[in-house]
């Protein structure tokens, strides 16, 4: 949460889903939402939910394909979309002064809808992307509130081949568009302003600040754009640190690095996802071979690690479970990468 106290996620059991709560400080989870349902993410995507910048409630896309707002930390929930019956809204952005959300309809289209109920009956919602784009992912509204950017692409590519990333002020009177060398995904910006996002210009998915990497490595920095809501990097609040995500030849890292120096602190093994960084607290899904998925949090003075909550039934936490073994194999010239688990 802004504010720093909760994490919020969302949990499936036995068919059903929910958003919980949990302090950050660890303690007892909670449900907050009963109904409609939450449409989850797929995998380490999110796309799911946003805070008020107060922390009062929760906006979130549900299994009926419209937004609501939860009030926090409980109480009965407030649908602010109405969208039709086929279609779907997802990947909710809330404006950083609280008074509106922006959400993706389809996967085709960005609207956005006041959160003021009285407002909300004056104004209707707004589209903001102009219709030239196939697919339109991951909203993303800059903190000084004046911008929407956003991931888009047309068939027949797919994001990895030929996303760009597209612009818009709220009063219309700017609206472009960007294209690198290669994939881009996960825009964001600084405290100060300055973008931050992920792409593969160099030939590897690394983290950019602006237009040069932050962190040039021969590793991914993230995912393929599967689904929306990917979080594989977190700023600090001061915008001094980086935190991101390395795939190291099939096996995860976390790590962080100074913006200034560019020195690379390596701080935990496993596969990490949904990054956030609040105050001291760095907050992520962590899971790995012999890893039940877990929500941890990471002190950011001391890197000590607590685990909030586990996904998966205990039984996995006795399991005898293989640490898998890089394997690499030359055929024909080309590099066949695998992993191997010995029982």
């Amino acid at each position: 949460s802004p504010d720093g106290a909760t994490v919020a996620f969302v949990a499936r059991s036995g068919g059903a889903a929910a958003i919980m709560t949990v302090p950050v400080a660890g303690g007892v989870e909670r449900i907050v939402t009963t109904s409609p349902e939450p449409a989850s993410g797929r995998g380490l995507s999110g796309g799911c939910f946003d805070w008020l910048p107060d922390s009062s409630a929760l906006v979130y896309a549900a299994r009926d394909g419209n937004l609501w707002l939860q009030p926090m930390p409980g109480g009965v929930p407030r649908r602010i979309s109405d969208v039709g019956e086929e279609q779907r809204a997802e990947a909710p952005c809330v404006h950083p002064d609280g008074t509106s959300v922006v959400g993706a309809v389809d996967q085709a289209e960005l609207w956005q809808w006041r959160l003021d109920a009285a407002q909300g009956a004056a104004q209707p919602p707004a589209r903001l992307d102009d219709g030239t784009a196939d697919f339109v992912f991951d909203p993303y509204i800059t903190t000084c509130g004046t911008t929407l950017v956003w991931q888009a692409w047309n068939v027949p590519d797919m994001p990895w081949d030929a996303a760009r990333v597209e612009r818009v002020t709220f009063d219309g009177e700017v609206r472009d568009s960007f294209r690198g060398d290669g994939a881009i995904q996960q825009v964001g910006n600084m405290p100060d302003g300055t973008g931050i996002w992920v792409r593969d210009d160099t030939g590897w998915l690394n983290l950019w600040l602006g237009d040069a990497p932050l962190i040039d490595d021969p590793f991914e920095h993230a995912g393929a754009t599967w689904g929306m809501g990917q979080r594989s990097y977190a700023v600090s609040p001061d915008g001094g640190r980086v935190a991101f995500t390395r795939n190291e030849r099939g096996f995860g890292r976390l790590c962080v690095v100074d913006v200034a120096t560019r020195a690379v602190t390596e701080v935990a093994r496993g596969v990490h996802g949904q990054l956030s960084w609040f105050g001291t607290s760095l907050t992520a899904l962590r899971s790995g071979a012999r890893t039940p998925t877990q929500i941890v949090r990471y002190d950011t003075s001391s890197w000590d690690r607590t685990v909030l909550a586990v996904g998966p039934v205990s039984a996995w936490d006795v399991a005898d479970l293989p640490e898998p073994e890089l394997v690499e194999v030359e055929h024909d010239g080309v590099t066949l990468h695998a992993r191997r688990y010995v029982a």
